[in-house]
């Protein structure tokens, strides 16, 4: 749309008497390109990052329950990360175990209320080889060191055999100190898989805006 916009101004520049040289036309064009897609680029942008883990440092303040969760390069499951050289995994090099109850967790983080019109989004990716039904693994929410919630609102459990994204809102914790788990289960008959991977966590406050086709 910016560049559409840009040539609607050339086209005016050039039907324009006073113009004397296209060079003139060409370098005002690219000043009011540049100008616009300047205000574009701030507009989609109002956005402010209160948490960030990729664990490239390591396993960090984070912690597992019940053990299992490993932190390192993946020579199982994915190809690789999702960005950089870590992730987070049940198990980096082999099949997760059976009977299987286990939860990584994160360090305690607090959630300022967002301006009106905000919202506050968790945002993770995921890479998942998961007994479909029996195993399962869940996002949970521990509010002020309350009891474990699951948010999920779809099953993660099958085979995503590429990395993607999960968006969660967490808009109704503003206000709240809150604990990121996530809680991995698996039963007792043997049909394993390479198990859960995560990377790149985040938490936005901002606004959610669509993204227009045109553009």
């Amino acid at each position: 749309r910016i560049f559409r916009i840009g040539i609607v101004f050339i086209h005016l520049l050039t039907k324009s008497s006073k113009m004397k040289t296209s060079t003139q036309i060409w370098k005002i064009a690219a000043t009011i390109i540049l100008a616009l897609t300047s205000l574009t680029f701030c507009a989609q942008t109002e956005k402010s990052t209160v948490f960030l883990e990729d664990w490239e440092s390591g396993i960090g303040s984070w912690y597992a329950d019940n053990g299992l969760w490993e932190v390192g390069v993946p020579t199982v499951g994915p190809s690789g990360t999702h960005s950089g050289t870590n992730c987070v995994g049940t198990v980096l090099d082999g099949n997760y175990p059976s009977n299987a109850n286990t939860r990584l967790i994160s360090p305690s983080i607090y959630l300022e209320s967002p301006a009106e019109g905000e919202i506050i989004q968790l945002k993770f990716w995921q890479w998942f080889s998961i007994e479909d039904g029996d195993d399962q693994g869940y996002l949970q929410i521990s509010e002020n060191s309350g009891d474990w919630v699951t948010i999920s609102s779809v099953d993660i459990d099958g085979g995503n055999p590429a990395w993607s994204q999960y968006v969660a809102d967490l808009t109704s914790y503003a206000g709240s100190s809150i604990r990121i788990g996530f809680y991995f289960t698996s039963n007792y008959d043997g049909s394993l898989g390479s198990g859960w991977y995560i990377d790149d966590v985040s938490i936005e406050t901002g606004i959610v805006t669509m993204p227009n086709p045109e553009d």
